[in-house]
Order: C-alpha cells, then sequence, then structure tokens
C-alpha cells in the first residue's frame, strides 16, 4: 500500500508555512498515478528545492514518487536541517559572538 501515498502536497503545505514566498500550493494536485506523483516531484524539485540549494536527482524523485521505504524521511531530514541552519539563533552577550 505504500506506493499509493502521496507525500508531494503535504510537503508542499510544510514548504508553504516554512518558506511562504517560495511556494505556490496550486502547482501541486493530490493524486494516485504514478506519472503525476512524479511530475509534482520534479514540479516541487525545480520551483521550491532548488531555491533552497536542495537538489533531487530522477531516481530519488521516482523513489517518493513510488513511495519507498524511508525516502520521505530523508527528505524531511534535509528540510528541517536546512531550516534549522537558517533560523539558528545568534547568540551574543556583550560583543562575544557564542555561536563560533
Amino acid at each position: 500500500m505504500t506506493a499509493l501515498r502521496s507525500y508531494t502536497v503535504l510537503v508542499a503545505e510544510i514548504l508553504k508555512q516554512l518558506y511562504p514566498k517560495l511556494v505556490d500550493l496550486h502547482n501541486y494536485t493530490k493524486c494516485s498515478a504514478m506519472r503525476n506523483k512524479l511530475d509534482n516531484w520534479r514540479t516541487l524539485n525545480r520551483k521550491v528545492f532548488g531555491r533552497l540549494n536542495i537538489f533531487l536527482d530522477e531516481e530519488m524523485m521516482a523513489d517518493l514518487a513510488s513511495g519507498s521505504n524511508g525516502m520521505i524521511e530523508v527528505v524531511l531530514y534535509e528540510l528541517m536541517a536546512r531550516y534549522s541552519l537558517e533560523n539558528k539563533p545568534n547568540y551574543q552577550h556583550d560583543g562575544q559572538d557564542f555561536n563560533t
């Protein structure tokens, strides 16, 4: 049953919350056909991930579209890491930078 799951729309919705200016949700349709799922991942890769310096190759997008075990976790972890780095609090006290 994993092949029936499509996470592209959910990932796009998460990204819309994190990066509202980068994501247009109307570009991603809920679907069950493998070809449409792959098209959604290609669109997300081209329009959003590229701007975040995250690049998925064709094989990874095909694995995501087919619902291969563990693939969505890889993408979600990368997004979490990227967002955490970009939004890391800057701790300074009396001119000292405690981030270095």
